[in-house]
Formats: structure tokens, C-alpha cells, sequence
């Protein structure tokens, strides 16, 4: 059994009273593209009300995340053990791309964009950050709808490297299907998977119809588990059970897809195919490539925003917030952070920064007055205090966390790592403010409950600085004819952060932004993003030396990232595949019409290569094949009664 990490159980040890599981924020990655629609000019906003001069694109700041299972042993706030020790390999759990991986893989496979609303959600399989598509049975019929509208707009050639309107000779078929479905793999393909899709090709297309065969080949390999799943069985050159690095193609897989989310191009392919991703040799030089792709400034935002848990904003909808406006907190946030890899990459940025990006319905809600804010879309301000202070002061955060208590939690485990349980079951959760009272007269009244109090006087306390404002993130100096008091109070403490009182979001968000503890809480939520999984004490020695390339007097996220993946441990696995199957035979008759048996055949071809690749993984994945091949079985049912699966609507 692999030991687990301690980062944060004193404070556990302290919480007398609490008892239950601790909080997992379930996110959803967001896929929005952060910074389209900004505005070239911009306005600084005093108050919250006024504006004066310009600001034009300057850095910001944002983003904090649900910290589940990133908890680690080792010193904490970056001192880490002074000793010296070694990375260890990484345990690689078998995991499906996440839907935000499968539309941008999909767009770089085939140049059409995923139809809007139309994949799966995703589901969080550990207690890690890692999220992936959920292939139940409705899952994967919403990704055999997207397959099929695919292949409807491949028909028309453009994957081809031959004129569709001639006859397509055994070259082009098969150079068509080494370009999309090798690419699809994220590596070359063997002889058999190469001779299995062109032969596919060719029963397809015995009317002469050759684009039945580029729609049968597309819709096979994007339903296929080799595309759907991150496979990563290791070097064939090494032993089995050995500790041993990936092969090229599957470390350069790897790389883009942490870095930009997608599958290698073609110089990333080049480099595999040249065996150029050694340490000291191309290794560094393609990361510091991707990393300069705004690509990987897009993947920066969409960690940040899973961390944040943005895409939950979408279920607190109601009158007071409608869906229009939780979009808008969401675009600010993502502008946000997209604005802070863009010019600094700082975490105190992140953390602290006053400029952000608004729209007509943001303006209305912060109540800034000016003829500059466009009708349409989004344009650069410098927001005043209490507003301006990162993603401390963000609408998102303050709407998704939307009292004391939940505002210091999110401090607490979000920010310092520190998990908080939650409260016993027959506590009242209930509580109201009185027309005679401020909400923070009625969180004290609720803290002398000896049964809360232990849990509340470590969350309330930080989330009492944030009183300025509502639970709709309206800025507010009094309440029921009452004044605010929003100083707060951090009561021990924490890896660099001064205990005792302060006064507003402003002195929180700066001891915040120069904690050791943050700095190594932030590293610890991106290494468990990074490598998929709940972060264990063998990760303590990466995370010694992420928190070296991140910097201390102004940590720097893109330094972080590069860190992360050239570590031992996002290179390398702790155990070589199982042992290599024989090659899988697998035939269908053509020409696949009507639609109803083009789909039994790509539903049967995926059957047939996840048996393939079953007992090459380790049990874990064997499970996680398992449930997919169970799905497609009942979808290729349901096809037998209901007909064919239409396309999904057009994006």
C-alpha cells in the first residue's frame, strides 16, 4: 500500500468537534477561450465607481483552487526536507482524456470544431484534481453522435492527401490513415492497427463511395479506446516491472498534452521519431517551445480555472444570478488569469493585482459608470479596493463561496492545503440573519455552539475579511442599516503568514501572496492536476524541486509548469507494462450502409481493442476498460432497437 501524504493534519488534529469527510469540490474544466472579446483599451475604477485614465493590456491576476488530495508530508512552505533525496517514478493510472482534451484533439485532428454542449461531462476518478470523460452508456453515445458528425464533415476530403473525386489509390488510403488515425493514437501505428484501418477503408468504400471510407475510418478512431484513453505501457526496450521512462511518443504525448491540451505536432512528432527528448538534449528545448504556444497560456487557465472550480458557477443560477451574469464572473476570471500568464506569469499577481476585465453586466454589478464599457463584450480595467485584489475579490469566488464560513474554508483548503472537515450530521446548518443584525453578528451568535465552534473559529475568522461583500459579490458598507466590520483574524500561524488580526481582503490577499505556504499549496494542486493522481509522500522530493524553479519573491506559474513536466516524475513510470499482446484480428463487411451498420462497426472495432489493450494495463485500468466496454455493449443495443445516432447539432 502506498503511503499517503501529511501536509496539513496538525490542523486536522486541532479540529475537536468536527468530524465526516472532508469537502471535495467536484469542478469541470472550463473551455471557454479566455481573452477573446477583450478590449484594446481599458479604464481604471476608482472605488468601484469612478473611472479615470487608460490602463490598455496590463498584468492581473486570478484563480485558487479545490485542493483535494494534494496534501503531501515534508516540511511545509517550501522548506521542504533539507536532506538530500531522489525523485521516484510516477504510478500512471489509465485515464480518459477529459472533455476539454477531446475537443481540442478533435479540432487539431480534423479542423472542425466539437459541436457546442455535445460530450460527456467529466467525472473526477480519485480524490486528486484529474478529471475525465465519463464513458457510461450515455457518455459514449454523446461521443459516437460527435464521431458521426466528424466523419459527416470529413466527407467532404479535406483529410485525404488525395482528390476524393478520383479513385483512392492503396497509398493515399493508406497514408490517410497513418496521418489521422496515428495521430489520433498520439504515435505511429504498428503494421496490424495500420493494416486494420485500411482495410477498414476498403470495405467502406466498395460502392466507390471513398467518402464512406474517410467517415468510417474517422468515426473509428475517435471512438476507438487508443484515442479515448491515455495509454502509456512504457519503453518496450526495458524489462518488464522495471523502473523505466516512457517511450518518444509517449513522453512527447504526454508533454502537449499537459502543455496545450492536444495531441504533439509535428515537430513535437519529430523529435519522438528522432528519440530527441533526452534531459540536456531536446527535451528542454521542445518544452521551452510549447511553453511559448498560447496554447499552453490556454492550458495555464484552464488548470487555474478547474482549480477555481469555475464551470460550478453554472449550477448556482437564480433570480439574483442569472445565467447571463455567472457567465460574465467566468469570463472575467478566465481574462483574468489568461492576462497574468500573458504579461508576468506571477503568482503574487495571481494573487493580488487590481487590473481585470469587465463587460456591460459586470458594470452594472459593481456599479462603474462609463461610456468606454462596451455594449458588447469585455474591456480592461484597474478595479479599486475593496474590489482589487486578485482572485481573493473576483465575482466568481465571491458568489461561489458566498458566506464567512464558506469564504474561510476556501482560504484554508483552497489556498494553505489545510482540509477541513465537515461538521456532524445532526448539526443545523441553518443560519439567520436577523433584520436587527449584520451577517457577521449572526456567524458569531452561531460560533458559541460548542459543537461548531471548534471548526468555525479556524474558518470564520479569515472569511469575516471578506464582509465588504454580499452573497451576490455586491459591495456593501452597511448592512440593515448596520456598518460592515470586515477585519478578520488568521488564529495561528501558517508557513510564513503572520497570525493574528487584519483588515479587509487587502492586508489578507498580501499575506496571502508572500506565504511560503501558498506557494507550495499551489505547486502541490498543479502536480496533481499534472500527473493525474492524489499526490503521495514518495512525490515529496518533486515537489522539493518545483518549488526551487518556482522562485519565492515573485513565484512564477509558467517556471512552475516547466518544472512539472520536466520532472522524474512526470517522465517516468514505476512499472513497465504488462506483457505485449499479440497482434488484434479484426475484420467487418462492408459497405457499412445504412448509418445504423456504419456505427455497428465502429462500436465493434472499439470492442475489439479495448479487449486488446485490457490486459496490457495494470487491474485498475483493466476496471476502468472494463466499465467502457460495458457502455459500448449497451449503446450498440440500444442501436439494434432505436435506430442510428444521429449527429450532434452544429457548434
Amino acid at each position: 500500500m502506498r503511503e499517503s501524504s501529511s501536509f496539513g493534519v496538525v490542523l486536522l488534529a486541532a479540529l475537536v468537534g468536527c468530524s465526516g469527510i472532508h469537502e471535495r469540490v467536484v469542478s469541470e474544466r472550463s473551455s471557454s477561450d479566455a481573452g477573446a472579446g477583450v478590449g484594446q483599451g481599458g479604464v481604471a475604477v476608482n472605488g468601484g465607481s469612478g473611472v479615470s485614465g487608460g490602463v490598455g493590456n496590463s498584468p492581473s491576476a486570478a484563480g485558487t483552487a479545490p485542493v483535494a488530495g494534494v496534501a503531501a508530508g515534508g516540511a511545509a512552505g517550501g522548506g521542504a526536507p533539507t536532506q538530500a533525496c531522489a525523485e521516484q517514478p510516477s504510478t500512471l493510472p489509465l485515464r480518459a482524456l477529459s472533455s476539454w482534451e477531446f475537443a481540442r484533439s478533435v479540432a487539431a485532428l480534423t479542423g472542425t470544431a466539437v459541436a457546442a454542449n455535445a460530450l460527456p461531462s467529466d467525472v473526477t476518478p480519485d480524490a486528486s484534481l484529474a478529471e475525465a470523460m465519463d464513458l457510461s452508456p450515455a457518455g459514449v453515445a454523446a461521443l459516437l453522435a460527435e464521431a458521426e458528425r466528424q466523419g459527416e464533415a470529413a466527407r467532404s476530403g479535406q483529410l485525404l492527401p488525395c482528390p476524393i473525386d478520383e479513385p483512392v489509390d492503396d497509398a493515399c488510403a493508406t497514408q490517410f490513415v497513418a496521418n489521422v488515425v496515428g495521430r489520433a493514437f498520439r504515435r505511429p501505428l504498428t503494421a496490424p492497427e495500420q493494416s486494420r484501418y485500411v482495410d477498414l477503408f476498403k470495405a467502406a468504400t466498395g460502392t466507390g463511395d471513398f467518402a464512406n471510407g474517410v467517415q468510417v475510418v474517422l468515426e473509428g478512431a475517435l471512438l476507438s479506446p487508443l484515442f479515448l484513453f491515455k495509454v502509456y505501457l512504457g519503453d518496450p526496450a526495458q524489462a518488464p516491472n522495471a523502473q523505466h521512462p516512457l517511450s518518444p511518443f509517449e513522453l512527447a504525448s504526454r508533454l502537449s498534452l499537459a502543455l496545450t491540451g492536444a495531441p504533439s505536432d509535428s515537430e513535437l512528432r519529430a523529435a519522438a521519431d528522432k528519440n530527441d527528448l533526452e534531459p540536456g538534449t531536446g527535451l528542454e528545448r521542445n518544452v521551452d517551445r510549447l511553453l511559448a504556444l498560447p496554447a499552453s497560456r490556454e492550458a495555464a487557465v484552464h488548470f487555474i480555472s478547474t482549480w477555481l472550480g469555475l464551470k460550478e458557477l453554472d449550477k448556482l443560477a437564480s433570480p439574483d444570478l442569472p445565467p447571463e451574469l455567472l457567465a460574465s464572473m467566468r469570463g472575467e476570471t478566465e481574462r483574468f488569469i489568461d492576462d497574468v500568464m500573458r504579461f508576468t506569469g506571477s503568482l503574487t499577481d495571481l494573487l493580488q493585482s487590481s487590473n481585470s476585465f469587465i463587460d456591460r453586466r459586470l458594470a452594472d454589478l459593481y456599479g462603474i459608470h462609463s461610456p468606454q464599457i462596451p455594449e458588447q463584450g469585455f474591456i480592461a480595467v484597474t478595479l479599486d479596493s475593496p474590489r482589487g485584489f486578485g482572485i481573493l475579490t473576483q465575482s466568481s469566488t465571491l458568489v461561489h463561496f458566498p458566506n464567512p464560513s464558506r469564504r474561510g474554508r476556501f482560504v484554508r483548503e483552497r489556498l494553505l492545503c489545510q482540509p477541513v472537515p465537515e461538521p456532524p450530521p445532526n448539526v443545523d446548518r441553518n443560519i439567520t440573519v436577523q433584520p436587527t443584525e449584520t451577517r457577521r453578528q449572526a456567524w458569531q451568535a452561531h460560533q458559541a455552539d460548542a459543537k461548531c465552534a471548534s471548526c468555525h473559529s479556524l474558518i470564520d475568522p479569515i472569511g469575516f475579511g471578506l464582509e465588504n461583500f454580499d452573497e451576490v459579490a455586491r459591495a456593501r458598507t452597511t448592512e440593515n442599516g448596520l456598518p460592515i466590520d470586515a477585519s478578520g483574524e488568521l488564529t495561528e500561524p501558517v508557513d510564513g503568514i503572520t497570525a493574528g488580526p487584519f483588515n479587509g481582503p487587502g492586508e489578507l490577499a498580501d499575506r496571502l501572496a508572500h506565504s511560503a505556504r501558498v506557494r507550495e499549496c499551489v505547486a502541490r494542486a498543479w502536480l496533481s492536476y499534472t500527473l493525474e493522481r492524489e499526490l503521495l509522500a514518495s512525490d515529496d522530493c518533486t515537489v522539493q524541486s518545483l518549488l526551487a524553479a518556482f522562485g519565492t519573491g515573485s513565484p512564477n506559474l509558467q517556471s512552475l509548469m516547466r518544472a512539472i513536466v520536466l520532472s522524474h516524475a512526470f517522465r517516468t513510470s514505476d512499472a513497465a507494462g504488462m506483457a505485449m499482446a499479440p497482434p488484434l484480428s479484426f475484420s467487418a463487411e462492408g459497405p457499412f450502409m445504412p448509418a445504423v451498420a456504419r456505427q455497428k462497426a465502429v462500436l465493434d472495432l472499439a470492442d475489439a481493442e479495448a479487449q486488446w489493450l485490457t490486459p496490457q494495463v495494470e487491474p485498475a485500468g483493466q476496471q476502468v476498460i472494463a466499465s467502457y466496454l460495458d457502455s459500448l455493449r449497451q449503446v450498440e443495443q440500444q442501436l439494434g432497437s432505436q435506430g442510428p445516432v444521429g449527429p450532434g447539432p452544429a457548434p
